[in-house]
């Protein structure tokens, strides 16, 4: 299908982007023994645009993008195929309006189910230590394989705080002031789907339990429809950029600060930690300069007002938000 797929054209110059934890995987080996292509990049780390910009100067003459992997590979993907047809530099383009052209056709294989990146019209990437997000309906993928059985070697221990990252974008969209009718009546259809999954444990070898995992992802990208993210992702931001832990453990510790906010929904995403004894407490080290945590965590505060507003509306001010980073500042272990 991927030979048939880009090479019907004639259109040989792929770019193959792959997350580094899955490229020994059984299924991408097949894959690459038949395309055979000739520049492959493994991704290690969530993206920042100078990843972009250098693969934009690096393969130029790329016609088309696989990207296999999670979020950032996907991600990586995305923002490399429009850049590449939109002036070839990505810190252009952060206004939605300077996406002007499509990008070019990128097929994506999502490893893992939560993020919904295989659905969005946007791409996260970090700038000078700031994730930013790129928008526009250019940065959907042209073509999304779904495999579950890549799923199957996952450890709970990344498996788990994967699935809550839809879980959680999908419960801010509920609960946000910024949704639609249908954005409300598909986040309630993805949270029953959760605590299906949730209730029966852990089990990415069983292909029926995969196929909910993924459709549960697929249909929490709809909850973005007219609804919004809210204050756990831009608490959990904050915590990325200043410690550099990875988006979807990021999610959990900014949950698990937001006590009096979504406790309901929190009960549930722990309980299911506990169960599989993943571990998403903070861990900084004995030399963690607070002070510098503090001041990045205020920073992206700062950029991030639409989705704090989207929490607690119009009686959102900075005040707020500083309860929530005292208390990530608080919990640091080390």
């Amino acid at each position: 299908m991927l030979q048939n797929y880009f090479f019907k054209n004639g259109k040989k110059n792929a770019l193959i982007l792959i997350d580094v934890n899955v490229v020994n995987n059984e299924i991408i080996q097949e894959t690459l023994s038949l395309l055979k292509p000739k520049d492959i990049r493994l991704v290690d780390r969530e993206p920042t645009t100078e990843d972009v910009n250098n693969a934009v100067k690096h393969y130029p003459q790329t016609e088309n993008i696989i990207a296999v992997g999670g979020g950032s590979t996907m991600d990586l993907g995305k923002a490399i195929a429009v850049t590449l047809t939109n002036g070839g530099d990505v810190q252009r383009l952060r206004d939605r309006d300077n996406i002007s052209r499509p990008g070019l056709p990128i097929i994506v294989a999502p490893t893992i189910p939560g993020t919904a990146a295989e659905f969005s019209a946007s791409a996260v990437l970090s700038t000078d230590g700031y994730k930013q997000s790129l928008i526009s309906p250019f940065l959907r993928p042209e073509v999304a394989l779904v495999d579950p059985r890549f799923f199957a070697s996952v450890k709970a221990e990344t498996g788990i705080p994967v699935l809550l990252d839809g879980y959680i974008h999908t419960v801010e969209c509920l609960e946000g002031l910024k949704g639609s009718d249908a954005s409300r009546t598909a986040c309630r259809n993805v949270i029953s789907i959760f605590n299906e999954i949730v209730k029966s444990g852990y089990h990415p070898q069983d292909i029926k339990w995969c196929q909910l995992a993924y459709y549960a992802n697929y249909t929490s990208a709809f909850s973005l429809l007219g609804g919004s993210l809210g204050a756990v992702h831009a608490l959990s931001y904050g915590v990325s950029n200043a410690m550099g832990v990875c988006h979807s453990k990021a999610n959990l510790v900014a949950l698990g600060h937001m006590r009096g906010v979504f406790d309901r929904y929190a009960q549930i995403a722990f309980a299911y930690c506990r169960q599989y004894a993943v571990d998403y407490r903070l861990n900084a080290g004995p030399n963690a300069d607070r002070g510098k945590i503090l001041s990045v965590m205020n920073e992206t505060r700062d950029r991030l007002t639409p989705l704090w507003e989207n929490t607690f509306g119009e009686k959102y001010t900075n005040a707020i938000s500083d309860i929530f980073i005292r208390r990530i500042i608080a919990g640091i272990k080390g």
